[in-house]
């Protein structure tokens, strides 16, 4: 299972380098998802302990992995369209770090205060609205007969 791991490392590093996925943002990014995560144990903890389980937390980590695939396709995309990918995934990263580092505000928020304020899912809004984009742009790109 191990050759499984590294071969998973290396296409990633390749396709990220290929990509030219910005490293430090993309770094960043990651960090501040580690911070989330953390805080936002501590803020069921302080919340309602009694809620802390393992499907939560694999819950959470399994969105922090999709948010990491949702850059690697906004590259893809940005390569296929012939446009540099680095214009769509430097912009897609800094709403990503705003949102993770808003949820991780909001953690502390609740851990020092006992009060959970309301979240808003960046992620899911932009990605409806740039559903409704390219859905608009394909249906201007059918022949009207």
């Amino acid at each position: 299972m191990e050759w499984v791991k590294t071969l998973g490392y290396f296409v990633s590093v390749f396709t990220f380098d290929y990509l030219n996925i910005p490293q430090e943002q993309l770094s960043i990014l990651g960090g501040l998802m580690l911070l989330d995560t953390i805080t936002g144990i501590a803020k069921v903890y302080k919340v309602d302990p009694r809620s802390i389980t393992s499907h939560a937390l694999a819950v959470g980590i399994l969105k922090k992995f999709l948010t990491v695939i949702l850059i690697y396709t906004l590259a893809l995309v940005g390569k296929g369209v012939n446009i540099p990918p680095e214009h769509f995934v430097e912009w897609g990263l800094s709403i990503l770090i705003m949102s993770e580092w808003y949820s991780a505000l909001q953690n502390i928020y609740a851990v020092r205060t006992g009060v959970v304020l309301p979240e808003y899912d960046v992620i899911s809004i932009i990605l409806k609205k740039l559903g409704e984009v390219i859905k608009s742009k394909i249906d201007s790109l059918q022949p009207r007969w």
